[in-house]
């Protein structure tokens, strides 16, 4: 496997556009044979890199999940870039500790009560530099105070919640596990099931809501599927139907091969 590396940190600065990822050379990561050849070598800030593997021997139709016929694409890796956090976010997010279950709970000035609720402490009340309390007054009210969710960073082997229309680090588990930001477009779009090639368009926001607003790439191949085959009249009325083993991994002409053999 092969693991491109990228600085974190530009993924914070307010860039709205693709052309401003280009210029400060962050534009995509392709699969070309030259950025392969580039990809082993570049190893930029280690202590904040992020990991896209290529296996050197997955081609092009496995990675899209269609033919080719042996024409040159140029793939490239959109939308690594993250909504840009406020200074006070960012302060406040840096301090939240990088292991699972971590969340605003953990930051100084909070007591948790025997009933799970949430107060201010007293006696310690840690202000930014801006003047601010470290810990805002929404976090203790957000939920009745019963809510893990505020600053909450997601983890390896835990199940996303569901993708919404904004990721807001208020309101919801929307910190990546090791770094301090919330999750990039395209990681999104990967929780959501879609390929690496899919392009969204307009502004930062308007790139999350598409994919907050859309269904989950998985479920509606296999609603069209279904509705494919009970159209073509190649299943009964039965309410179920079992979708052909390795489904999700299997691409338009695999299936298609399946269909053929399974009618004959």
């Amino acid at each position: 496997m092969i693991s491109t590396k990228m600085n974190a940190d530009s993924f914070r600065s307010e860039m709205e556009s693709e052309s401003d990822l280009e210029e400060r050379g962050f534009g995509g990561v392709g699969i070309t044979d030259d950025v392969l050849a580039f990809a082993r070598n570049i190893g930029m800030h280690p202590e904040t890199w992020l990991d896209f593997p290529i296996d050197e021997k997955e081609d092009l139709d496995e990675m899209t999940g269609s033919a080719l016929d042996d024409s040159k694409i140029k793939q490239l890796l959109y939308d690594h870039r993250s909504y840009p956090l406020g200074e006070d976010d960012y302060l406040r997010v840096c301090q939240i500790p990088k292991r699972k279950g971590a969340n605003f709970r953990d930051l100084p000035g909070v007591v948790v009560g025997t009933d799970n609720v949430v107060r201010r402490d007293s006696t310690e009340q840690p202000l930014l530099p801006s003047g601010k309390p470290l810990v805002p007054d929404y976090a203790f009210t957000f939920e009745q105070g019963r809510s893990k969710r505020p600053f909450a960073r997601l983890w390896w082997d835990e199940t996303v919640p569901t993708v919404i229309t904004f990721p807001s680090c208020h309101n919801q588990a929307a910190l990546h596990p090791e770094q301090d930001r919330i999750l990039t477009i395209r990681e999104y779009a990967r929780l959501q099931g879609f390929p690496d090639y899919y392009r969204f368009c307009g502004t930062i926001k308007e790139r999350y809501c598409q994919i907050g607003n859309a269904v989950a790439v998985p479920v509606a191949r296999a609603l069209g599927y279904a509705m494919g085959l009970a159209f073509r009249k190649l299943i009964g009325d039965e309410p179920l139907m079992t979708l052909p083993p390795k489904f999700s991994h299997s691409n338009y002409h695999q299936l298609v091969k399946s269909l053929s053999h399974e009618s004959l």
